[in-house]
């Protein structure tokens, strides 16, 4: 959440500094927490962000792909949809 908070800059530089393992761990987090939030209230921001971490973890399950560039796409497209709703809110 921090990192989408700071900017783009910030999503790249976690996703980089992780290790294949703690990218991993942290995909599977957000997942959980977006879920939790979807159970809370429902709304459309909360569904697309689940929506996206889901499909990140399938892709990086389903075609084996490079675990942090996938984490590093994910939190770069969760700021592009935070920003999104905030602008038209």
């Amino acid at each position: 959440m921090q990192a989408w908070k700071q900017g783009p800059a910030e999503c790249m530089r976690l996703s980089d500094e992780l290790s294949q393992e703690e990218a991993l761990a942290l995909s599977e987090e957000a997942v959980e927490k977006l879920r939790g939030l979807v159970r809370s209230e429902v709304n459309s921001k909360r569904v697309d962000m689940l929506q996206s971490a889901l499909t990140l973890m399938e892709e990086m399950r389903a075609r084996n792909l490079n675990v942090k560039l996938c984490l590093g796409e994910f939190l770069l497209s969760g700021w592009r949809m935070s920003t999104y709703y905030r602008k038209n809110q």
